[in-house]
């Protein structure tokens, strides 16, 4: 029996920042609080006001939003081009996977630090709730094929990630983006 097709919204994740509660304060001050600009997809999660600069050892980028809440490790997500860019080596992982992982310094109003671990290209990956994922047997970390037309050569391989918040919907690069032309107003075929 054909399972049926479920259009799952695309998300191009622009570059951004997560960071430990530390790190906010060097970069922020400790008497400083993230101000939200909007809430995100993923139940918990914004977008900061806030931005800073993430330098490489060929260039820098301004302007890099900070997304909360805050991290237990800070963790500086670019696509492959971006960090080509500014001489920073492409690490492709999963949110939160970051060892042996590219460092960087950051740059705030109130100070600097630098990563030594933390800068990473991330995979494409599928967002579901745990009940989304029983319904469609996917588990934690499998590896899926996911389509984007009737034209059997759109395919992307992503992962899945489970948690009880999420909500279903695919996150991808702007790289991973322009190579299927594809944007947010779209669906992946599962």
């Amino acid at each position: 029996m054909r399972r049926k097709k479920i259009l799952i919204p695309i998300e191009v994740i622009p570059h951004h920042v997560h960071l430990s509660q530390r790190m906010w304060q060097t970069l922020f001050g400790k008497n400083i609080s993230p101000k939200i600009l909007r809430p995100l997809s993923q139940r918990g999660q914004a977008v900061y006001q806030q931005t800073v600069k993430v330098v490489g050892p060929k260039g820098e980028m301004t302007e890099v939003r900070v997304l909360g809440g805050a991290r237990k490790q800070t963790q500086v997500e670019l696509s492959e081009a971006e960090a080509i860019a500014i001489g920073i080596k492409p690490v492709w992982r999963l949110s939160g996977k970051l060892s042996r992982t590219s460092g960087c310094k950051l740059i705030g109003p109130a100070g600097k630090a630098v990563v030594k671990s933390g800068v990473i290209v991330p995979v494409p990956h599928l967002h579901l709730n745990t009940k989304e994922a029983g319904s469609l047997d996917l588990h934690q970390g499998q590896e899926i094929e996911l389509n984007f037309f009737e034209d059997k050569a759109a395919k992307l391989k992503v992962l899945v990630r489970v948690h009880p918040s999420f909500r279903a919907v695919l996150h991808i690069t702007p790289d991973a983006a322009a190579k299927l032309w594809l944007s947010n107003s779209e669906k992946a075929i599962l």
